[in-house]
């Protein structure tokens, strides 16, 4: 019932979003990273675009209701290749997608799409869609940028705090003296080899545990 009320051919719109659905298999299967990040990610976004205007093609080109998927591409393309992938995938698409006018016009593709003069409401919805793909790849590199900038960040910041704490527990079980930390809540946070021999007692038995449990009520940490 539903195949027959579709305005469109329904079978090519069919292999179309099957051919987008496999496009997703080297992603769900781990074949990507075999195949290397980013040269892999510049095939993907390409294929996704070409895909999306097979969508669009099928569903009626300029008239199509699916058009709203190539910002989803240029979104994609930002955050997989920063600004310059958003920008290159908002160009190729603005180019598919004006190609659909091309060849419902000039070039009838017979078997897509019906011939026939383009209104000037759908010429003038092509460079509508150009312009908001232009404007989300500007936005989005934007914050996918910063994203990448602060992710950056962050990674070297705690690159830079491991190498303190191991610069710390190196030093803190290299002293010869027994030294024991204790958090705020009387739970005993660091233990190092000295203490385990003076006390007898192995890091792992004391880590975590109350320090009067311990040590008994003898030593007032106040």
């Amino acid at each position: 019932r539903y195949a027959g009320a579709f305005p469109f051919p329904l079978p090519l719109f069919l292999l179309a979003t099957l051919g987008t659905a496999l496009s997703s298999v080297p992603l769900i299967t781990g074949w990507a990273d075999a195949w290397g990040g980013r040269h892999f990610a510049w095939l993907l976004v390409a294929l996704d675009s070409v895909l999306v205007t097979a969508i669009v093609t099928t569903s009626g080109g300029p008239r199509s209701l699916f058009t709203f998927l190539y910002v989803l591409g240029v979104m994609e393309g930002c955050f997989l290749l920063s600004r310059l992938g958003g920008l290159v995938v908002a160009g190729l698409s603005s180019l598919l997608y004006v190609g659909l006018v091309v060849g419902r016009t000039i070039l009838p593709l017979s078997s897509l799409l019906e011939p026939g003069e383009s209104t000037a409401l759908e010429v003038l919805s092509v460079f509508l869609n150009a312009g908001v793909l232009l404007v989300s790849a500007i936005v989005a590199g934007s914050m996918a940028e910063r994203y990448q900038l602060a992710q950056a960040s962050l990674e070297a910041q705690q690159r830079h705090l491991s190498d303190v704490q191991a610069f710390r527990d190196l030093i803190f079980q290299s002293v010869g003296t027994g030294l024991i930390a204790v958090g705020p809540d009387g739970r005993i946070t660091a233990f190092n080899r000295a203490a385990e021999a003076i006390t007898g007692l192995p890091a792992d038995a004391a880590l975590g545990e109350s320090f009067p449990r311990v040590f008994g009520e003898e030593v007032d940490l106040e």
